[in-house]
């Protein structure tokens, strides 16, 4: 019953949601000490959840930065 009341409100408020994760994208770089796999993985996971918001960032975009911020990590 709580989350139904607060549900609506929380997901209008999308705004600094949004700027997080665009934030978050592209400043998230491969650190030398972690795994190529774990990368993507978070890589993807960011990518996931600016789609729930509806973070209109095309895709080529985001392609390019994910290869330019796992070469400068190696």
């Amino acid at each position: 019953m709580c989350w139904t009341t607060l549900k609506p409100p929380f997901e209008d408020d999308s705004g600094s949601r949004h700027t997080y994760f665009i934030d978050e994208f592209f400043n998230f770089r491969k650190i030398e000490n972690i795994p190529m796999d774990a990368y993507f993985i978070e890589v993807k996971n960011v990518a996931k959840k600016m789609k729930e918001v509806k973070v209109g960032l095309p895709k080529d975009i985001m392609v390019y930065y994910i290869i330019k911020n796992f070469v400068e990590g190696i």
